[in-house]
């Protein structure tokens, strides 16, 4: 059994899950400090051993969790995308009309 490898999924679900209840109160800027780790983390475990038949029952559940997860926080994290969007858009317009009027009015 290589618990290692087995640990590091778990590690991995649990940051997965840490990241879920971040995007679930909207606090964005942990979201993405743990999304740091959740890319490291999964570094870690591409360098790692093979799992043997029943830890890789084990993983399954792990990795069926995280995708449930990453799922989750992917349609929490849509709508902001859209709603920043739409805010840059807005100051894009607003700049463009204000470079337009001080060029007619004659200011730089």
């Amino acid at each position: 059994m290589n618990t290692s490898v087995l640990g590091h999924y778990e590690t991995i679900a649990r940051i997965s899950h840490r990241m879920l209840d971040e995007a679930q109160a909207k606090r964005w800027d942990q979201v993405l400090s743990l999304g740091e780790q959740y890319r490291q983390a999964v570094e870690v475990l591409r360098n790692q051993g093979v799992l043997s038949d029943n830890d890789r029952e084990a993983r399954r559940a792990l990795i069926s969790g995280i995708l449930d997860d990453d799922a989750r926080i992917r349609a929490l994290i849509f709508p902001e995308l859209e709603r920043l969007g739409t805010l840059i858009g807005d100051l894009r317009h607003q700049r463009n009309v204000l470079q337009s009027y001080c060029k007619q009015s004659g200011h730089p």
